[in-house]
C-alpha cells in the first residue's frame, strides 16, 4: 500500500510539473465552472489552478489503466512503449493493492477480471493473498524503473537535449548494477540507448551498461552479435576497456589497462567499484594495478565518461 501510494504522489507531482510548464494545456473545456464557483476566485489564475487540482485529483483517484490512457492522450502525448511488456504486471500490482485496501486481501471477481491469467494462476475467488519478500522486491523494482521512465520521457519533452537526464538515469543504473537490481538497470539503460537527442558519449555509456546488465544476468547470447561486431576503435580508451571486459577478453583488457590508467581518468575507487570490472577483479594483475594506482595518490583526476559527476 505504501509503494502504490508513493506512485500516486509521484504521478501527481509529474502532472503538476507539466501544467506548471504548460499552463495553457488546461482550459475551460476541461470542466465547467458555475457563476458561484467563479465568484470564489480572485483571478483567472486561481480558477486555472483550481481546474488543474481538480483534474489531477480525478486522474490519480482513478484506476491505473486510466493513468496510462491520460498520459498517452493530449496534452501529454507520451508514447509509453516501454510499458507495453510489463503492463500486465503493473496492473496486477495496483489491483493487488486495491484488494488489501478495500477487501482485506481477499480475491474477488474484479481482481480476477482485470489481472492477466498468467499472473493469477492457482488463485481463486475467496483466496487471501499474502506478499512474499520476493514479490515485494519485484514490485518495487518494477515501479521504480517504469515510473522513472515515465518521468524521463516527460523530461525529454521539456528539454530534449538536456544531458542531466542521462546523468541522472546513468547514476540510477550504476546504483542498480552494484546491487544486482537487473529489473531496474535493464529498462533504464535500454531507454538511454534509444534517446537520439543525447550526445554520442551518453548513448555509448548507456550501451555499455545495457550490455553488462544482460551479461550479468547470464543472457550474453542475446547481445553476442552486437558486442562482438561493434567498432569502438575510434572511441576513448575507457570505452574500449569496458568493451573488452564485457567480451571477457582478459588478455586485451590487461594490455589496454595501463593506457587507461595513464590517462588519469580512472581512480582506484573506480576500479574497485564499477560493476563493469566485476569479472576481472579476481585476476592478480587487476589487484596489482589497483595497489599501484593507490600508491601514486594522484591529486588530479580527469573526468571519466563512465562516472556520472
Amino acid at each position: 500500500m505504501s509503494l502504490v501510494s508513493s506512485c500516486e504522489w509521484f504521478f501527481s507531482n509529474l502532472q503538476h510539473q507539466y501544467y506548471a510548464t504548460h499552463p495553457s494545456a488546461i482550459s475551460s473545456k476541461d470542466k465547467s465552472l458555475s457563476l458561484d464557483d467563479l465568484k470564489g476566485f480572485d483571478s483567472i489564475e486561481d480558477a486555472r489552478n483550481h481546474l488543474i487540482e481538480t483534474r489531477i485529483e480525478g486522474v490519480v483517484r482513478g484506476p491505473f489503466d486510466e493513468w496510462i490512457r491520460v498520459l498517452r492522450e493530449a496534452p501529454f502525448k507520451l508514447s509509453l512503449g516501454y510499458l507495453d511488456p510489463v503492463l500486465p504486471a503493473l496492473i496486477e500490482v495496483f489491483q493487488r493493492r486495491n484488494l488489501f485496501v478495500h477487501n482485506g486481501g481477499v480475491v474477488n471477481s474484479i481482481f480476477l477480471r482485470k489481472v492477466a491469467p498468467e499472473l493469477r494462476r492457482e488463485i481463486s475467488a475467496g483466496d487471501v493473498l499474502t506478499n512474499t519478500r520476493e514479490y515485494l522486491d519485484r514490485a518495487i523494482d518494477l515501479l521504480q524503473a517504469h515510473f522513472s521512465l515515465i518521468a524521463a520521457e516527460m523530461w525529454k519533452q521539456f528539454a530534449p537535449k538536456d544531458e542531466n537526464r542521462a546523468e541522472l538515469l546513468t547514476a540510477l543504473v550504476l546504483e542498480s548494477l552494484k546491487k544486482n537490481r537487473w529489473r531496474v538497470a535493464e529498462p533504464l539503460s535500454d531507454f538511454l540507448t534509444r534517446d537520439r537527442q543525447l550526445t554520442e558519449a551518453s548513448t555509448t555509456v548507456a550501451r555499455v551498461n545495457h550490455w553488462q546488465t544482460l551479461k550479468w544476468q547470464g543472457r550474453y547470447e542475446e547481445i553476442r552479435n552486437d558486442v562482438e561486431n561493434v567498432d569502438f576503435s575510434a572511441k576513448d580508451a575507457i570505452y574500449r576497456l569496458a568493451l573488452l571486459a564485457i567480451k571477457s577478453d582478459v588478455t586485451g583488457f590487461f594490455e589496454l589497462l595501463p593506457v587507461v590508467l595513464a590517462s588519469g581518468r580512472v581512480t582506484a575507487h573506480d576500479l574497485e567499484d564499477w560493476p563493469i570490472f566485476r569479472e576481472v577483479r579476481s585476476d592478480e594483475r587487476f589487484q596489482t594495478a589497483v595497489l599501484e594506482l593507490k600508491a601514486k595518490q594522484a591529486t588530479t583526476i580527469q573526468p571519466s565518461p563512465l562516472r556520472p559527476e
